[in-house]
């Protein structure tokens, strides 16, 4: 009686070799059908199989993905690739400083009602009027009889006018000359003119620069009695007056 493997010989072609898969598929078949075949691929199989998932317990499972590396080293670039653009950097979380706080200002304690301020006093231009008067707006320049020249009080009175008038240059003056009833009043007329201007005069050449006005009031508007000697002394002036 022909085996397998006989027939699988005498099947093939002289001069040709059969394929590998095939001899190994007549070599198991053969080697099965063999009596006890079947146990001893079982006893064989039993420790590899067991041998297998030992091994396969013991091998620690691979990590499906990998942990982010911590390193801080930079990794360098391959040449010619652009310069790698650095992470969002992590800052640790801080507590902020408090602020110091801003002290409130002190209240400012109302001002008493009954408080008063001082009054400026008033520029000295407001007053000049008051104090040209003083000095020489009530008969102090004087003149003798028939005279165009002021007295020695005269002149003085005129030196202090003019002090105060070149405090104030933009004042506006007028200077008022009188006479006696001694001479007609057309001759009083002229001489009274004559003595307001002696009067602008002295001032020009003083340094006072206001506007200077002449008037002559002849022998009106006397201050005193024409019947003495005093009197009509008194009567011979002129005025330096702010209007």
């Amino acid at each position: 009686m022909a085996t397998h493997d006989d027939s699988s010989r005498a099947e093939a072609p002289e001069g040709d070799t059969p394929p590998a898969d095939t001899v190994w598929r007549s070599e198991t078949s053969r080697y099965f059908r063999r009596p006890g075949g079947w146990w001893w691929a079982a006893l064989l199989g039993v420790p590899l199989t067991l041998a297998l998932v030992s091994a396969g317990l013991a091998a620690p499972a691979a990590p499906l993905i990998a942990p982010p590396t911590t390193s801080a080293t930079p990794v360098a670039s391959p040449p010619g690739a652009p310069p790698a653009t650095p992470g969002p950097s992590v800052t640790p979380d801080t507590v902020p400083s408090p602020t110091p706080s801003t002290p409130a200002p002190a209240a400012t304690p109302p001002e008493s009602a009954t408080s008063t301020t001082p009054a400026s006093p008033p520029p000295p231009c407001d007053t000049v009027a008051a104090k040209v008067k003083k000095v020489a707006g009530t008969g102090q320049i004087r003149f003798g009889y028939k005279s165009q020249k002021p007295t020695k009080k005269g002149l003085a009175a005129i030196a202090a006018a003019a002090t105060l008038l070149k405090a104030c240059p933009t004042v506006a003056v007028t200077i008022r000359g009188f006479a006696d009833l001694t001479g007609p009043a057309k001759v009083n007329k002229k001489i009274s003119v004559k003595r307001a201007s002696t009067v602008r005069s002295r001032l020009r050449a003083l340094g006072v620069t206001n506007a200077l006005t002449v008037t002559g009031l002849g022998d009106k508007h006397s201050v005193a009695k024409n019947s003495s000697a005093k009197g009509r002394a008194a009567n011979r002036r002129a005025e330096i007056v702010i209007p």
